[in-house]
């Protein structure tokens, strides 16, 4: 029978993960779609909409957030949800989140929202823009009648208009045209031309050495620290990638989140500059702080156009990365409009729920505090995020900026977090070559670097110890305020433990006294990687077990055990057998051939007395009534605890009684089928024989 729908519109039905349609809400759900229709012609208040400015004509639309009650899934199909969108996420990732959250690794927030509600929303006439799965909700454009509309669906929580972003613009400095050495990615005489990247001694960092020096980043890169194995998402404007900064970058992903698509390539002058200063690469001319990372890039803003852009392509952006497996985001951007002061608190903006949700996830986000000092309570959103690092700008000395934004945030807190270079910072142009500029926006990628840097260094740092180490080893780490926060980041401390150790034995692993891994650093087979080697004496695999203590030579005891000096010999270890179990092999022309099968063969019976030599015929007998040791599986009066199974084995049989190998449990059936086919091929081969 056909099911009755009160809209005109056929509803989608759910996907297979999604949750079935529920009978008992159809009459709320008519009912509901007539007030919908009231509210469309005006006749009903709405409820949750922000204020809409007076001066917008009905029909201009603005962007919306709209959030949902729930994911529209529950039990099994939510169960199925979760494990699809468990196997779409990199391995990366999980392993990310293994390392700061306990399980599940996966949960609601990270389902899709639910397709049949913004199908819904989208037949009121709203287009969609982005979908956020950890805000549960989708950002659209949309006039106000047809956002009174939304808000009045059942499962519709709530909407708000999407908040738009002032970039926090660079600071002029003077641009230095480009000189030979810019286009020529060569400085000539500079006796580093052929310096390579996988050998950081000898860099020549060009017009970045000032910068990178002010943050102790070449004496990290003399001791081998590169990036290379860490992923840094960056989000900007468009990327020239085709930049000489970038001829050796990895890039494993881009996605513009203003017009759609994959292609990252406009508006190229802001984020060529943010990301040629986490990895630019061009010896001789530049080089920046983590030259080996990998990265993903972002277009979440349009700088073509003077116009604000929304927040909700930052969030999206921000989703993306995380699934992806980033280890580190850098953001140059500050969003002010559409908030007051007191929403600056870390929990009000969605640009800063969603940083603080990925760091949960284990992901460090980087953020700039803005360029709108020296005034106190500056700051924009995301840096008022709580577990973002926010970070200010110095001039080369460690100065404070005077442009650089101040906290604290709206609940008090101290902000920013860190400084870095920021005031007349070299860089790489949009348009080709090189010149400087000033703001938060590029102390931010800097430090962004030096993350990646720790990370390398150790690769089981949590957001939170990485905030830690550089707050510790900053120069305002016993006294912060909210004009410098910590303190300028300084690698060479937060690096000293780590660079100051030295492989000595050559390993590969440095010693635990300096900060490494190796329990004896004078001995290169004594390592956390090493084989144990059982006989030694020697913890060669720093587990703290030596030999006889160590699991690794546990199996290999109960693999070689020779020490049972009673007839009892280990069935499984017994390679000594003179006797051969298969009777088909028994050619000693012995008429007591069932007998021969439990003779010498300590493996099934163990020397028990059943199987004497008295040439009666147990076996046949065994086989009728099921108390051959042999076949029945239960020694011990079929008690249940098999003498001749290996020993820690689970449960009391032997294979041959037709156990479940998995839960040690019998299968009757199996073993009757089995029995009645040994009996028979016994009888046979004794037939034979007598003949």
């Amino acid at each position: 029978m056909p099911r009755l729908v009160c809209s005109p519109f056929p509803r989608s039905r759910p996907e297979s993960t999604e949750r079935p349609p529920v009978r008992s809400r159809r009459p709320a759900w008519c009912a509901r779609l007539l007030i919908v229709g009231f509210a469309v012609a005006g006749l009903a208040p709405s409820r949750g909409v922000a204020a809409t400015p007076s001066a917008s004509p009905p029909s201009q639309t603005n962007a919306y957030w709209v959030y949902f009650t729930d994911k529209g899934v529950r039990g099994p199909f939510k169960r199925a949800a979760l494990l699809a969108r468990e196997r779409e996420l990199s391995p990366r990732t999980l392993a990310r989140r293994a390392r700061v959250r306990d399980l599940p690794l996966v949960d609601e927030r990270d389902l899709a929202v639910d397709p049949s509600y913004v199908a819904t929303v989208v037949r009121l006439g709203a287009e969609l823009r982005h979908p956020s799965r950890w805000l549960n909700a989708v950002s659209v454009n949309a006039t106000a009648q047809q956002v009174e509309a939304i808000a009045e669906l059942p499962f519709v929580r709530a909407t708000d208009r999407v908040a738009r972003h002032q970039r926090a613009p660079s600071v002029p400095a003077p641009l230095a045209e480009p000189g030979p050495g810019d286009s020529s990615r060569r400085t000539s005489g500079s006796g580093h031309d052929l310096a390579r990247i996988d050998d950081p001694s000898g860099w020549d960092y060009g017009r970045a050495l000032e910068q990178v020096t002010a943050m102790g980043v070449p004496d990290a890169h003399e001791c081998g620290l590169t990036g290379a194995g860490v992923i840094v998402g960056v989000l900007d404007a468009g990327f020239g990638l085709d930049h000489p900064a970038f001829d050796e970058l990895e890039i494993l992903g881009e996605r513009d989140f203003v017009d759609n698509d994959d292609d990252v390539g406009q508006d190229i002058g802001h984020g060529t500059s943010t990301l040629s200063l986490v990895a630019g690469w061009d010896p001789g001319t530049f080089i920046s702080v983590a030259p080996r990372v990998s990265v993903y890039v972002a277009r979440t803003e349009d700088g073509s156009q003077e116009a604000p852009i929304e927040e909700d392509n930052y969030v999206a952006a921000i989703e993306w990365m995380e699934g992806e497996g980033v280890d580190v985001t850098s953001s140059s951007l500050s969003y002010v409009d559409w908030y007051e002061p007191e929403d600056y608190d870390g929990d009000t903006a969605p640009t800063s729920q969603i940083v603080d949700m990925a760091v949960a996830n284990g992901v460090v986000c980087v953020t700039s505090a803005g360029n709108r000092g020296p005034g106190a309570s500056t700051l924009g959103v995301p840096s008022d995020a709580h577990e973002v690092l926010t970070i200010g700008a110095t001039d080369m000395q460690g100065n404070i900026a005077g442009f650089s934004s101040r906290g604290p945030t709206a609940d008090g807190r101290i902000k920013p977090d860190l400084c870095a270079p920021g005031s007349s910072v070299a860089l790489a142009q949009g348009g080709g070559g090189y010149g400087s500029s000033s703001g938060t926006s590029f102390s931010t990628p800097l430090v962004a670097g030096a993350v990646a840097l720790l990370l390398e260094m150790d690769p089981e740092l949590t957001p939170d110890d990485v905030e830690t180490l550089l707050k510790e080893t900053a120069q305002l780490d016993g006294d912060p305020d909210n004009t410098y926060g910590w303190g300028s980041v300084d690698m060479i401390a937060a690096t000293e433990e780590h660079c100051d150790c030295e492989d000595v034995d050559e390993d590969g692993f440095k010693d635990v006294e300096c900060g490494g891994d190796d329990c004896d650093d004078s001995d290169p087979t004594i390592h956390p990687e090493a084989e144990e080697d059982c006989q030694d004496g020697a913890d060669n695999d720093c587990d703290g077990d030596v030999d006889g203590d160590d699991a690794d030579c546990a199996d290999d005891d109960d693999d070689n055990d020779d020490d049972d000096d009673d007839d009892d010999d280990d069935d499984d270890n017994d390679d000594d057998d003179d006797d051969d179990d298969d009777d088909d092999n028994d050619d000693d022309g012995d008429d007591d051939d069932d007998d021969d099968d439990d003779d010498d063969d300590d493996d099934d019976n163990d020397d028990d007395d059943d199987n004497d030599d008295d040439g009666d015929d147990d076996d046949d007998n065994d086989d009728d009534d099921g108390d051959d040791d042999d076949e029945g599986g239960d020694d011990d009066d079929n008690g249940g605890d098999d003498d001749d199974d290996a020993p820690g084995a689970a449960g009391g049989n032997d294979e041959g009684c037709g156990c479940d190998a998995t839960t040690g449990r019998g299968s009757s059936t199996l073993a009757g089928l089995g029995g009645l086919l040994l009996t028979w091929t016994r009888r046979r081969r004794r037939a034979r024989l007598d003949t």
